[in-house]
């Protein structure tokens, strides 16, 4: 009994002081990882000794950054051609990149899409998704990624590399506990988290590393500094801009929703800006330090944003438990949530602009590549560079509704919903916003890519979240 007084008292105090409550969550998850590690340490030469991994070559890059923006629709950054110039930094580094546009994340929410970008693995893979359908991350949590499986960094590791996971989103390090050697979850802004890294590369820039930052900004609440808050014009004073309204009853050409609508995505748009300027800092900074010219940096997002591209369609074809429908994300398989930005610069990157389609689940095994890595993983991804239009992919594990999947052939997509009993097919090139339904003109082509859809699903362990870890889910809007 005296030890649930003491634990209330402690988070009494904790949510009275922010700052202590901030220190007190980064400790925890440091202790936490590192306790995680040297127990999953312990199966990593029995799972390397099954891939027989080795590598050939030490002429690779000897730092990976791999950077996730989360959150971030490609449509909206001036990299791919938005009106606004949201991301002048990324367009200017793109003429020595690759600069891929058509990347498509392999789940709609941060969860599977973070696993599967370390795995080399679809969702249905790897495991960590939610078991149940229908699905509500607000009530239940996914399973955790098979223990069977070795991820990127930990083979990375066990070949010489030091890791470090530095994570504002605390979805994107739940799936990564005992993989990363060290491990920082704290919800702060796309500078200190910069800063930090920055530090630690410095430190070992005479050591292989491999870097996983994932920024939080552009995940609601929205809150850029106040000099980048009106990059692009005046933002209205309207309540609740940071997060979300219009939820449940948007309706579309009504004044008070268009002006919500249009306020909501300009300080969207000038937090891009901000975190792009950042960027550059980060980038300048290790170009200044010698450390660019050996380093393969990847930047990317874990899926991408809907502000009502789709909310009529959602309304009438598909159950959600919040019933939420047209934003965010996590909820559906629409290209605005799904097709994401990727750029990659350094060492074994050959610039260009790249169009065949590819999938984040395409990153361990290029990164693998590039680095000389020889391994008999059984990978569901390719090497980006070696990518053809004749595969087929995934997207799929929602976190909200029956579970949805999504299958891209060439120019033509399927979002199939057995619970929902919605099949709906879309030629991406005559229609790329997807408002035209083509299944009933095209049964056959339905049935094919169908045809595709994964038979079978591994089903991962139960994932057990503390206290700790909810407060801080709440604090993005979950739980």
């Amino acid at each position: 009994m005296e030890g649930k007084r003491l634990r209330r008292t402690v988070w009494s105090m904790l949510r009275r002081a922010p700052w202590l409550r901030c220190r007190a969550q980064k400790n925890l998850w440091r202790l936490r990882a590192r306790r995680a590690f040297k127990q999953r340490s312990q199966h990593i030469p029995r799972l390397l000794d099954r891939c027989n991994a080795r590598r050939q070559k030490n002429n690779g890059p000897k730092h990976i950054v791999l950077i996730v923006v989360d959150s971030l629709r490609k449509e909206n950054l001036s990299l791919y051609g938005y009106h606004r110039d949201t991301t002048p930094f990324l367009k200017s580094i793109a003429d020595r990149a690759a600069v891929f546009a058509n990347a498509l994340a392999p789940s709609p929410w941060t969860y599977p899409s973070v696993a599967t970008m370390l795995t080399g693995l679809y969702p249905h893979h790897h495991g960590g998704m939610h078991p149940n359908d229908p699905r509500n991350f607000d009530k239940e949590v996914p399973s955790r990624v098979d223990k069977n499986i070795l991820s990127l960094p930990e083979l990375l590791v066990a070949l010489g590399f030091d890791s470090n996971l530095s994570s504002a989103i605390t979805t994107a390090a739940l799936p990564c506990i005992g993989w990363f050697k060290a491990s920082r979850v704290v919800l702060s802004d796309v500078d200190d988290q910069l800063k930090e890294v920055l530090i630690w590369l410095k430190k070992n820039r005479e050591k292989n590393t491999f870097l996983y930052l994932q920024l939080a900004d552009l995940h609601p609440p929205l809150n850029p500094p106040e000099q980048y808050r009106d990059s692009f014009g005046k933002i209205a004073d309207i309540p609740k801009l940071d997060v979300w309204e219009f939820r449940k009853d948007a309706m579309p050409r009504e004044s008070d929703f268009e002006l919500y609508r249009e306020n909501r995505e300009k300080l969207y748009d000038c937090t891009i800006r901000y975190v792009d300027v950042k960027l550059a800092t980060f980038i300048k900074c290790l170009e200044e330090e010698g450390i660019l010219d050996s380093s393969l940096v990847i930047i990317t997002s874990d899926h991408g944003e809907e502000f009502w591209d789709h909310v009529e369609t959602e309304r009438k074809l598909f159950y959600d438990p919040r019933g939420f429908f047209g934003v965010g994300h996590g909820h559906n398989l629409f290209q605005e949530i799904i097709n994401v930005p990727l750029m990659c610069i350094g060492p074994g990157v050959t610039a260009g602009c790249y169009n065949q389609n590819v999938s984040l689940v395409d990153l361990a095994p290029t990164v693998l590549d590039i680095c000389g890595i020889e391994h008999e993983l059984a990978l569901d991804g390719r090497n980006l560079f070696e990518c053809s239009d004749e595969r087929v992919l995934i997207s799929e594990g929602i976190a909200y509704g029956y579970e949805k999947k999504a299958v891209v052939h060439k120019n033509w997509k399927l979002i199939h919903s057995e619970g929902d009993g919605v099949s709906l097919l879309f030629d991406l090139y005559q229609d790329p916003k997807e408002k035209r339904n083509l299944a009933k003109i095209n049964p056959e082509k339905v049935q094919e890519l169908k045809g595709h859809l994964p038979r079978a699903e591994v089903k991962g362990e139960t994932l057990k979240i503390d206290r700790d870890i909810k407060e801080q889910l709440r604090d993005l809007g979950y739980m």
